[in-house]
């Protein structure tokens, strides 16, 4: 994990200006896709590995900070004249909220089914039998935590629309939306492919033609909003930022499965890779 943080961490620094001296379109768009496959993974980790909530949550949500922060210092490095740090502060209240719509589906994969990462090692079965069991304490937790993100966001929004770089709740709960979807589309069928199915090649090809739906997806979502047809480059532009985000995501899992890691539910056995 720690080198995996390394190299996220290095890249979200040194990929803006690279950026912005390239002048490429479909080169951010690749950019911006290992980038949102960074936060995916930090959800993965956040809600299915097997420690303490008090541990996962503070933890990953720490990394999300670094690597925003680590972004923000690359673009400040590529344009130095750009949005003042007092803005740039606002937003990272805004960090916890949008970390959590991204985690959304995946707790709904956890409470229901009681998925959890875990070693595929028979011999030492962390059974997880109650794991869906939903407790008094879990709804405790999960309320106080809405809670805090939300008046964290609370402290950064604006009731005033009309002031030039404030943020409402209406584009708030839009992008938390936004990202809630992304991810049930992203994460978990990376999930599956990564750490569920048994054939690697089979499962490649699947993910490979699940990213030219995604793509088309998009470009259909684009054109019914723009209601018009986007320009030649956005099929381009949409399906490299979903090479990068399924490409990263589906490495790293694939990875871990090689370490020994498994996906696994309630009265599930474990299968090795």
């Amino acid at each position: 994990m720690a080198t995996f943080v390394a190299a996220f961490a290095v890249a979200d620094l040194i990929g803006p200006p690279i950026l912005v001296a390239s002048r490429s379109e479909f080169a951010l768009a690749l950019f911006l896709g290992t980038f949102a496959a960074q936060i995916g993974l930090l959800a993965i980790w956040a809600v299915l590995r097997p420690q303490r909530w008090v541990v996962r949550l503070p933890v990953t949500l720490a990394y999300a900070a670094l690597f925003y922060t680590m972004l923000i210092m690359g673009m400040t490095v590529a344009e130095p004249f750009g949005p003042e740090w007092p803005e740039v502060a606002r937003t990272y209240l805004f960090l916890p909220l949008v970390f959590l719509a991204v985690q959304s589906p995946l707790w709904i994969l956890r409470i229901g089914g009681g998925y959890r990462i875990v070693r595929a090692d028979p011999e030492k079965d962390l059974s997880p039998t109650g794991s869906r069991q939903f407790h008094l304490q879990h709804l405790f937790v999960a309320t106080g935590v809405v809670a805090v993100s939300l008046g964290l966001a609370s402290l950064g929004v604006s009731e005033e629309g009309d002031l030039a770089g404030t943020v409402t709740w209406g584009p708030l709960l839009l992008v938390c939306l936004a990202c809630a979807g992304w991810s049930a589309f992203s994460t978990l069928p990376c999930l599956w492919a990564g750490l569920v199915a048994r054939h690697k090649r089979t499962s490649t090809v699947v993910m490979a033609v699940y990213v030219l739906g995604m793509t088309a997806a998009a470009l259909a979502i684009a054109s019914a909003s723009a209601r018009g047809s986007p320009p030649g480059d956005a099929v381009g532009v949409f399906l490299l930022f979903h090479v990068g985000l399924v490409g990263v995501m589906l490495g790293v899992l694939h990875a871990i499965r090689h370490w020994g890691y498994v996906l696994r539910g309630s009265g599930r056995p474990v299968r090795k890779g």
